[in-house]
């Protein structure tokens, strides 16, 4: 198929397209929260890196051992509401830490690590599968198989919407005063850089995971449509 008849059908697998769309805002949203974790760790609630580490550790542990549990759930309620309780919980997660200050204790950065890694879990799972998918409905529609195709286009979404993001929480840092750290030693921030921290690790991600959710809420691809391209795709051979 020529490269404009292949960008059409693309075009026409609108469930492909919602999925890509998601996967922009997703993208933005984890540049966001990368860019801005320690220095928010470090500026704000001042847990310094031991905070850290404990964080991530209950972010990664939670999201790998919540895995059974979201297969399980997509398969009840299927993969979209999966996803967008993923998006619910990670949005809850990232603006909690408003409320978070000097004062958080362990037990409040394992709570949000947990809450936080077990949307993460079911963003993660159900975004690959829903990808799948999108490319099964596609082989219907084109009567090719075209998964590298596809995966490609996912793949250069993902990395370059994760280098914008972080580009622009870059210069938005500079914008707003933030004063980088020198020689290991922490430096007192203005207080506009400790609103661009706050809005760049709680608000803005939770800003790109509701407009993520906005495309998934459009995202119609069940077992019913996948059924009727497949009956469609026989019909024409």
């Amino acid at each position: 198929m020529p490269i404009l008849s292949q960008l059409r059908a693309i075009g026409r697998n609108r469930p492909f397209m919602m999925l890509l769309g998601a996967k922009v805002f997703q993208f933005l949203s984890f540049a966001s929260v990368a860019s801005t974790m320690l220095l928010f760790m470090l500026n704000v609630v001042g847990i310094g890196y031991d905070g850290q580490i404990v964080l991530a550790m209950t972010q990664n542990l939670v999201t790998a051992v919540a895995m059974p549990l979201w297969v399980w759930t997509g398969k009840r309620i299927g993969k979209r509401r999966t996803y967008l309780i993923g998006v619910v919980l990670f949005c809850g997660a990232a603006l909690s830490w408003l409320l978070a200050d000097e004062t958080i204790s362990t037990f409040g950065i394992i709570a949000r690590g947990f809450t936080s890694g077990l949307g993460s879990g079911a963003l993660i799972l159900m975004s690959i599968s829903m990808l799948g998918d999108t490319q099964a409905y596609d082989r219907f529609l084109t009567g090719e198989a075209r998964e590298g195709l596809l995966s490609s286009a996912i793949a250069v979404v993902e990395k370059l919407s994760f280098a914008l993001g972080v580009a622009v929480l870059g210069a938005f840092l500079r914008w707003l005063d933030y004063v980088p750290t020198t020689g290991g030693t922490i430096i007192e921030q203005p207080h506009s850089a400790i609103l661009a921290l706050k809005l760049g690790f709680a608000v803005i991600p939770a800003a790109m995971f509701a407009i993520n959710g906005l495309f998934l809420c459009f995202y119609d691809l069940d077992e019913d449509k996948m059924e009727q391209a497949r009956i469609a795709a026989i019909t024409v051979r």
